[in-house]
C-alpha cells in the first residue's frame, strides 16, 4: 500500500502564535497571572492587565510595553459585576473583541475544617468561585456569537487528590472552591464546545509565588512529595496556559490539566 498524501494524513503544523488576539488576565499584576500575562503578550496577545492593586498592575503593564508588545491595566475587583463590566470595556476599547480569558485571581486558605469560620468560606467562595463566574459570563456570549475564544480558569492538583488533607495544600474553603472551579468550567465547555469556544482549567501544585512570602518552611515541606524534586515557578503555569489560549490546543476543551511535578501521582 503507497503511502497517502492527503491533507488528513499530514502533521499539522503546531501554532502557539496570538498575533492580533486580545487577552485579559485577572490577578496579573505579579505572581502567576504576570508570569501568564508575560507569555501571552511574547507570543502577540495584546493584554489587559486587571487586579485590585492598581499600581502594580499598570507597572506589569508597563514592563510587558516595555518588550514592544501591547498592554493596559485595570484596577478592578473581580466579584462585582460592575468592575467586571468595566474590564471588558476597557479590552474592547483598546484592542477589540476578547479572545482570551484566564481566571487567575485567588486567594489561599490554610484553616484547618474545624478552625474556619463561615466568613472565611464566604470570602475565599466569592473571590475564587464568584469571580470567576462572573467573568465567564460577561465574556461568553461574545465569544460564542464571534465563534472562537478560549478560557483558562486555575483550578489546584490539591482538589483533585484521592487525600486532599494529607499535608497541608489549602483549608476545606480553598480546596471546594477550586473543585467548584474546575466543574465550572467544564460547563462552560460544554454549551461552547458547539460554538468553537474552548474551556479547560489548569491544576497547580506548590507554586512559589508572592502569595506563599510566609509560607516558604511549609512549601520546603512538600517538596519530599513532589517527583520532578522542587517547588513550581510561575513560568511553569504560563507555559501551559499560553498553550491552551492558542491554537495549538485547538483540540482540548474540558480538561484539567494538572501541573505539578507529578504531585498528582503522589498519595
Amino acid at each position: 500500500m503507497s503511502p497517502t498524501t492527503s491533507s488528513q494524513s499530514r502533521p499539522q503544523s503546531v501554532n502557539f502564535d496570538l498575533s492580533g488576539r486580545v487577552a485579559i488576565v485577572t490577578g496579573a499584576a505579579r505572581g502567576m497571572g504576570k508570569a501568564v500575562a508575560e507569555g501571552l503578550a511574547a507570543c502577540g496577545a495584546q493584554v489587559v492587565i486587571a487586579d485590585l492593586n492598581g499600581e502594580q498592575a499598570e507597572e506589569t503593564a508597563e514592563e510587558i510595553r516595555g518588550t514592544g508588545a501591547a498592554a493596559v491595566a485595570v484596577k478592578a475587583d473581580h466579584t462585582d459585576p460592575a468592575a467586571v463590566d468595566a474590564i471588558m470595556r476597557t479590552a474592547e476599547a483598546h484592542f477589540g473583541p476578547i479572545d482570551i480569558l484566564v481566571n487567575n485571581a485567588g486567594i489561599l486558605s490554610l484553616y484547618s475544617f474545624v478552625d474556619m469560620t463561615m466568613e472565611q468560606w464566604d470570602h475565599v467562595m466569592n473571590v475564587n468561585l464568584r469571580g470567576p463566574l462572573l467573568c465567564m459570563k460577561a465574556i461568553l456570549p461574545g465569544m460564542l456569537e464571534r465563534r472562537r475564544g478560549s478560557i483558562v480558569c486555575i483550578g489546584s492538583s490539591f482538589s483533585s487528590r484521592s487525600s486532599v488533607f494529607n499535608f497541608p495544600g489549602g483549608g476545606p474553603d480553598y480546596v471546594v472552591s477550586k473543585s467548584a472551579i474546575q466543574s465550572l468550567t467544564r460547563c462552560v465547555a460544554q454549551q461552547g464546545a458547539p460554538f468553537g469556544v474552548r474551556a479547560n482549567a489548569i491544576g497547580p501544585g506548590c507554586v512559589d509565588t508572592p502569595m506563599h512570602a510566609e509560607n516558604q518552611e511549609l512549601l520546603a515541606t512538600m517538596i519530599p512529595y513532589i517527583p520532578l524534586n522542587r517547588l513550581q515557578t510561575s513560568d511553569d503555569i504560563a507555559g501551559t496556559a499560553v498553550w491552551l489560549a492558542s491554537d495549538a490546543s485547538s483540540y482540548v476543551t474540558g480538561q484539567t490539566i494538572h501541573v505539578n511535578g507529578g504531585m498528582i501521582m503522589v498519595d
